[in-house]
């Protein structure tokens, strides 16, 4: 029987989060697909390690994150007072901050599809 401890296993469902994750936002974001792969695996990698920074420590919680950097931009993200009070705000249920990331980006997404060009 195989034996793991914890930080293999995170380690692994780390791993498998960012392959996932990454295949689609290839398969969903086209213009990603240009991208030379070892710079966009890296730049997943960063996007998480920010996301585990700012205790996001639910997958969920870490992609939504990534999904909102992508579709947004990393300065929006980074510049919206929105977002900034949801990371900020360390003492509010996982879940729940979670579920805001998730209002903000369905939020964010509606708008830009009201201001890009059909």
């Amino acid at each position: 029987m195989f034996q793991f401890n914890r930080k293999q296993l995170a380690s692994i469902g780390e791993r498998s989060l960012q392959a996932r994750l990454g295949g689609y936002l290839v398969r969903h974001f086209p213009q990603l697909r240009s991208a030379p792969a070892g710079q966009f695996g890296h730049e997943l990698g960063e996007l998480l390690a920010e996301s585990r920074r700012y205790g996001l420590r639910s997958q969920r919680a870490s992609a939504l994150y990534v999904l909102a950097n992508v579709v947004a931009g990393r300065e929006t993200v980074a510049r919206d007072p929105a977002v900034r009070q949801i990371l900020a705000a360390r003492g509010r249920p996982l879940a729940d901050r979670a579920l805001l990331l998730q209002i903000w980006l369905t939020r964010a997404g509606a708008g830009l599809q009201r201001t890009s060009p059909p």
